[in-house]
């Protein structure tokens, strides 16, 4: 694997996912990135990405939100910069498993607590209308299944 970054800008649309996945894809196989790291990275962005497009723009207004992936051999940072309202993906909410089923429990905030149990950290800030989302993924060890020392 070798240390690689790059990025992409995509409308703010649900359909923009498909180019989000190839360009992940794309990424992964020039970096030599695992099939792991990928699909992690995969899974941590359409959650945030979803969640932005579907929330953060209310009234359908059209807008760019730029994707950076830098990879080294312990880390992989996720970062996605928008100009949705503000929400601060950094404080993950609890989630009450309890003894509700599915369909009785709280819908929202179950994909948001999973990139946080993925992630070694998730930071957000918000300056002059953008919001900034980043995401620290540990890189797993292909020989062990364990994470870099």
């Amino acid at each position: 694997m070798q240390i690689s970054s790059d990025q992409i800008t995509v409308e703010n649309k649900l359909d923009s996912l498909l180019a989000l996945y190839a360009f992940i894809d794309q990424f992964a196989k020039r970096s030599g990135a695992s099939d792991d790291l990928r699909r992690t990275i995969s899974l941590v962005v359409e959650e945030l990405f979803t969640n932005t497009v579907s929330y953060g723009y209310p009234h359908g207004t059209a807008d760019q939100i730029r994707l950076e992936i830098l990879l080294d051999t312990r880390h992989a940072d996720v970062t996605l910069t928008d100009h949705g309202i503000a929400f601060d993906a950094g404080i993950a909410r609890e989630v009450e498993f309890g003894t509700a089923s599915a369909e009785q429990r709280e819908i929202g905030g179950l994909g948001l607590f999973l990139v946080h149990q993925l992630a070694d950290s998730v930071t957000n800030t918000r300056q002059t209308g953008t919001n900034v989302t980043h995401v620290r993924l540990p890189v797993p060890s292909r020989d062990t299944g364990a994470e870099a020392p």
